[in-house]
């Protein structure tokens, strides 16, 4: 992006209060032609709401928003669609059952004209197809049929869907929430040159994301905002991590990870895997002690999301050894897994860990209720003191966990294995898709479980995660282990076993 490209939007002095209470105040964001401008800050700082007032769901309290230098007041969101702003939210939108091209012109469909040249009101399409086809060459994306069902794509081709139905709207204004919040790795490039593909157009980004890598690879600014305020807005490259985090949070990127376990503070083996495997898995040999943090590397597709399943009795192993305190054990289904004492915090809490329209205090109850019914009346009467210990943001424990935050409904997930205290706690993904801060809260938490004397497995994509909370790691490699490392060891050395550069050398 030249300093010299064309300012595209302008938003001045926004501000916002919801029942009187201000979620925004006083702030300036502004994007040209041909940049990816990143905005960043934690769970509740106000980035949704300021995208929303661009795309015109909310009515600004005060500020001023301008398209090309030229104020607009959007009362509806049909009218910032007309005005070329296009939001692409973290949970899509599409419709599964219908075609491609008809979610890419969902209500703008071409219609056939009757012989007399008059419009027959007949959805065109044969030129729906072609148009969507189209637009699909014209971002250098070919692998997409405009005929198939959304249902049977990728995420991430259901991402780029998404791109191409915001520039058959003639978009200029492109909001990424969280894009690659739900993406492989491997598909995460396609999201990049993609995103690189639009700016080459002139199309103006505004990307949303608490993946610091991200931001640095893609954006050439970054604003920042915290408690509904401005706090900075500087270009990329004067920037690093730690300074972000510092101006989000308050706190130096050092304070991020809790202390590692003393070794010769650890217990006993709780959970010890030999020879163990399935269909997705072979051979795998693992121990994990307790008072102990046993990371899980590998690539997407390595076996990592199989490992927690197999451990928690979903995809039960077929061969091998488990043993749990010593005594040999293979749940065949999570509740036999559950009774043994081991737990599972899946990488996706709305789909599989929370019940989003029930309350904060039925969630922490679930697996109590659930599995242990005669403990009911006991569950109940300890969680109380188990929320209020966890300090989740809320109005109280009736309140609907589909009204919480990504940190706060992960507490809520974490709270109803506390409420069970299992012996064993297998993470995946334990801090997806989580604002800074309540990463930090998180990371806290589940060390100080591990202090108690919980044996804790983590499978995360995020190796400084992994590095900065592992007490070992294990990297797994097509299914299997393809070697174990030391805490505190570089990326460099995970990724070298994880695509197997170690043995090509």
């Amino acid at each position: 992006m030249g300093d010299q490209s064309p300012c595209l939007l302008a938003m001045s002095g926004i501000s916002k209060s919801f029942v009187g209470v201000p979620v925004l105040t006083e702030v300036d964001l502004d994007l040209h032609a041909g940049e990816v401008h990143a905005v960043v800050g934690e769970n509740g700082a106000g980035k949704s709401t300021l995208m929303k007032v661009l795309a015109g769901v909310h009515a600004p309290d005060a500020g001023t928003v301008r398209i090309d230098g030229e104020p607009v007041a959007f009362t509806h969101p049909v009218e910032a669609q007309a005005s070329g702003v296009a939001i692409i939210y973290q949970e899509l939108t599409l419709l599964a059952d219908r075609t491609v091209a008809e979610n890419v012109f969902l209500g703008r469909e071409p219609r056939r004209a009757d012989p007399l040249g008059r419009f027959a009101g007949v959805v065109d399409r044969r030129a729906m197809a072609e148009r969507t086809a189209a637009l699909l060459a014209d971002i250098g994306e070919t692998s997409i049929d405009p005929a198939a069902p959304v249902r049977r794509l990728s995420v991430a081709q259901q991402q780029v869907v998404e791109i191409v139905k915001a520039l058959a709207g003639d978009a200029r204004i492109v909001v990424m929430d969280e894009p690659t919040a739900a993406l492989a790795d491997h598909e995460v490039e396609l999201l990049y040159s993609l995103v690189r593909r639009l700016v080459e157009r002139g199309i103006g980004i505004l990307y949303i994301s608490h993946r610091m890598r991200e931001i640095f690879d893609l954006s050439d600014r970054v604003t920042v905002l915290k408690d509904g305020r401005r706090t900075a807005c500087r270009p990329t490259r004067d920037v690093t991590a730690d300074d972000l985090i510092r101006l989000m949070v308050g706190r130096e990127l050092g304070d991020y990870y809790p202390d590692r376990a003393d070794q010769t503070d650890l217990g006993a083996v709780r959970l010890r895997l030999r020879g163990a495997g399935n269909a997705r898995l072979r051979g795998i040999d693992l121990a994990v002690r307790a008072g102990e943090i046993v990371g899980v590397a590998g690539l997407q597709g390595s076996g990592r999301s199989s490992l927690a399943h197999a451990v928690f009795g979903a995809a039960p192993f077929t061969t091998g050894e488990m043993t749990l305190d010593g005594s040999p054990l293979r749940p065949t289904s999570p509740r036999a897994a559950i009774r043994a004492g081991i737990g599972l915090v899946t990488e996706d809490r709305k789909a599989e860990g929370l019940a989003l329209r029930q309350s904060i205090r039925d969630n922490a109850l679930l697996v109590v209720r659930g599995v242990f019914t005669g403990r009911r009346r006991a569950g109940t009467a300890d969680v109380t003191e188990l929320l209020a210990s966890l300090r989740i943001g809320a109005q109280g424990s009736g309140q609907e966990v589909r009204l919480l935050s990504g940190g706060n409904q992960q507490k809520v997930v974490l709270a109803k294995w506390l409420a069970v205290r299992p012996g064993v706690l297998v993470l995946d993904e334990p801090t997806r898709g989580v604002d800074v801060g309540a990463k930090a809260a998180i990371h806290e938490l589940v060390r100080d479980l591990a202090r108690q004397g919980m044996a804790v497995l983590m499978v995360s994509s995020e190796l400084p995660e992994l590095i900065g909370m592992s007490d070992r790691i294990v990297v797994l490699r097509d299914g299997a282990v393809a070697g174990e490392l030391p805490p505190g060891v570089g990326e460099e050395e995970i990724m070298r076993l994880s695509t197997g550069a170690e043995s090509a050398a």
